[in-house]
């Protein structure tokens, strides 16, 4: 792994770097989630307000209780998004990376805190609820934004592997109980802030102001509108993968240490990885179309046990299917998040706070649904049997529905032809000739802009895209003619000639895999080959070595 990561990154990219332990800090962040809200590994009934999570309670009142969680996260994260073009995103923000895992803790200890007083315990409650949510939705954003910075193939590898020692953690948290178990489950947020501060000082900070974004990001509706249906596609998945998860009944099969909630994890595990191999080694876009086409026949599967075994094994299956999809559908949807930030349809915090907000909304959803099963009489077989039953009609169609958009579910690339030239440096000296000295070149670059801009008439206005076209096409068809002479010189295969444009373009290899739809150790090999021929042996060799043709 180590010696495919050195051949398919840029020659500025350590693979040791990509594989710090700091960097896999995610894997706590989605522990915590898993140990306090979906799998409940913490064996603590003893220290909750019996009355807090009673079944007697009205309606209302349980979804108050059980949905304060995820709203108080979908108010954080549409907060950052409305905030971003005018704060800037929040990783870039030293307090909110401290704040925000601190926040996350104390309202775990507050969620399990025994008071003498009952009158208080549905007040402390609310407040810890809020509290992780709030803390969860700016880290969920906080690492989006770390793995939209880093290369894709270390996304490729770190997400995997996060998620793998997230599901150990989650294992090694349920043989714990009382005390020792809060506080093991507590200290997560604040190893994975203290790892993504760590991680984020060792990469380069992409280019966002403080103050005011530049004009050309994309605004927060157009972002929701360049992501489709996938959206919509999040939000079903979520729906679905809660109540597949609902027809098992907490006692007596799904308690911390039995085996059934532990059996779940290692299947999760498993069937996660063998997910992501497939993801990452096959030509196939990570895409959540990519998730339906897995989770679809393995969610349909698990509401057929209901229907066709007998209790509780039908309801055990389908817990099991539950958690392996909860695992995989993280998994799958963080990869794509930082995938779609780069492709430049969205920003860090857009990407991952439409994609989050649309699990919560989608857990929320669940929830209700499964409330208001529990206020009908179901409880026989019979009943499930309906309920289970319908799972499976309305699944098949909202799959079809949302698998129907052919343009949300891949990152579409940007074209060839919208692709950055090579900048040269007689070209960047031009750039820079009109700074002052002692000026930022940046900021000299857009005074003469805005100056240039003051002087423009209308119909220089209405010429410039005309002129642009001409010189960006003109550009194109140069770096065509100079790909194509080195690619013959050097005897390039056609095949190694198309990886060769791509590589001199600065594209990786997993963006090379999804532009010709080929496997990444194609991919790989073809690089390797193309480094042979040219005899260089990094990426910016190889395009310097155009760039003097």
């Amino acid at each position: 792994m180590l010696s495919f990561l050195r051949t398919s990154s840029n020659s500025t990219s350590d693979s040791l770097t990509g594989l710090s332990p700091s960097r896999f800090g995610w894997s706590f962040l989605l522990a915590w989630v898993f140990c306090v809200f979906y799998l409940g590994t913490i064996d603590c009934r003893f220290l909750i307000e019996p009355a807090l999570h009673s079944k007697s309670l009205p309606f209302l009142t349980q979804l108050i209780v059980s949905g304060l969680p995820v709203f108080a996260s979908i108010a954080t994260i549409g907060y950052a998004i409305a905030i971003e073009p005018l704060m800037g995103e929040i990783a870039g923000r030293p307090r909110m990376r401290v704040v925000s895992p601190l926040i996350a803790s104390i309202g775990t200890i507050a969620y399990f805190l025994p008071l003498p007083d009952s009158t208080w315990a549905l007040p402390v409650f609310i407040a810890a609820s809020i509290a992780t949510g709030i803390g969860s939705g700016f880290m969920w954003l906080l690492w989006g934004s770390f793995y939209s910075r880093i290369p894709q193939d270390h996304t490729e590898v770190l997400a995997p592997a996060s998620a793998a020692i997230a599901a150990l953690l989650t294992l090694a948290s349920s043989a714990m109980s009382g005390w020792v178990g809060i506080a093991f489950v507590a200290s997560f947020p604040i190893i994975s802030g203290m790892s993504l501060e760590w991680a984020l000082r060792n990469v380069p900070r992409k280019e966002v102001s403080q103050n005011k974004h530049r004009r050309s990001e994309p605004t927060a509706a157009h972002a929701l509108r360049s992501m489709g249906r996938t959206v919509l596609g999040i939000l079903v998945a979520c729906v679905f993968v809660c109540l597949s998860g609902g027809f098992l009944d907490a006692d007596p099969y799904i308690r911390p240490e039995t085996p059934v909630n532990q059996a779940s994890i290692l299947v999760a595990l498993v069937f996660t990885m063998a997910l992501t191999a497939v993801a990452v080694v096959g030509p196939r876009r990570i895409s959540i179309s990519f998730f339906y086409r897995w989770m679809c026949p393995a969610l349909v599967l698990g509401f057929a046990s209901v229907i066709l075994l007998p209790e509780p094994f039908g309801s055990i299956v389908a817990f099991i299917t539950s958690i392996s999809a909860r695992f995989a559908f993280c998994l799958i949807t963080q990869m794509f998040f930082a995938r779609f930030a780069e492709s430049g349809k969205a920003t860090a915090t857009q990407s991952f706070g439409w994609g989050w907000i649309g699990v919560h909304l989608g857990d929320f959803i669940g929830v209700f649904l499964l409330l208001m099963l529990q206020n009908f009489p179901i409880s026989n077989l019979d009943g499930f049997e309906n309920v289970a039953a319908g799972c499976i009609v309305v699944l098949v169609f909202a799959t079809m529905f949302v698998l129907d958009d052919g343009t949300s579910f891949h990152t579409q690339n940007p074209s060839a032809e919208n692709a950055p030239s090579i900048i040269t440096p007689s070209k960047k000296s031009e750039e820079l000739t009109t700074a002052r000295p002692g000026d930022n070149a940046s900021e000299s670059i857009g005074r003469n802009s805005d100056a240039q801009a003051e002087q423009r008439t209308p119909l220089q206005d209405a010429e410039e895209p005309a002129a642009d076209q001409k010189e960006q096409a003109d550009n194109d068809a140069s770096f065509e003619e100079t790909i194509l002479s080195v690619s013959k010189t050097f005897r390039l295969t056609p095949r190694e000639t198309e990886v060769f444009s791509l590589l001199a373009r600065g594209r990786s290899i997993p963006y090379i895999r999804d532009e010709l739809v080929i496997s990444r150790e194609t991919a790989a090999t073809h690089a390797k080959h193309i480094y042979a021929k040219l005899d260089v042996h990094s990426r910016q060799e190889l395009i310097d070595l155009v760039a003097k043709h």
